[in-house]
């Protein structure tokens, strides 16, 4: 009986502090958002400097990776659910290969840019594509540390624990937070 006050206790300590990060970090985007909207709303002309686009391919590949990393991830969370340990190891590998792999598909993105002329010191347009990637990019590093020690606290797992749970169950609230907000930057920066 005492144990699963414990636990209960210990389960919403984690779940509240992880939400706390989390609302933490979206406001942090959503002020990002909200200059670049401002921006956008006032200029007289879109997209500005004489682009005609920037480039979709690169962000759209970058996408497309986060996008898998996180369902790899979600698969993970399932099997670990399911005390399938062995199997749970080749989606949470799956997942930080595709995380890796977001973070170099982000250095074609700005090698791209740069090719079209949009570098940081462009002006106002080019510092806010390069600061919410490169902000972005902090945070899924962040990410991507949180998944070498996921992988390494289960890598000698036979069983999974309580605490092991709310481990997995965090960090895949932070990951498929970075992933989401990837998707909405790519929508608001380089689609629309």
């Amino acid at each position: 009986m005492q144990s699963n006050k414990v636990q209960n206790i210990e389960k919403v300590q984690s779940s509240i502090t992880m939400i706390v990060l989390l609302v933490s970090f979206s406001m942090l985007f959503a002020t990002l958002f909200l200059g670049y909207m401002v921006y956008r709303v006032r200029a007289t002309v879109w997209p500005p400097m004489g682009m005609n686009d920037l480039g979709l391919v690169y962000p759209l590949v970058s996408t497309v990776i986060i996008f898998l990393s996180s369902a790899a991830y979600y698969l993970f969370e399932n099997k670990v659910n399911s005390q399938k340990i062995n199997d749970a190891k080749s989606y949470l590998f799956t997942s930080l290969a595709l995380g890796l792999g977001f973070c170099a598909s982000q250095f074609l993105v700005w090698r791209d840019l740069a090719i079209r002329g949009i570098t940081q010191s462009s002006g106002v347009f080019g510092s806010m594509l390069y600061g919410f990637t490169w902000i972005h990019i902090a945070h899924v590093a962040v990410g991507i540390l949180l998944l070498f020690w996921m992988a390494h606290k289960v890598r000698g797992l036979v069983q999974v624990e309580y605490r092991d749970m709310l481990r997995v169950k965090n960090v895949g609230m932070f990951w498929h937070f970075l992933g989401l907000v990837w998707l909405i930057m790519f929508l608001g920066l380089f689609v629309f």
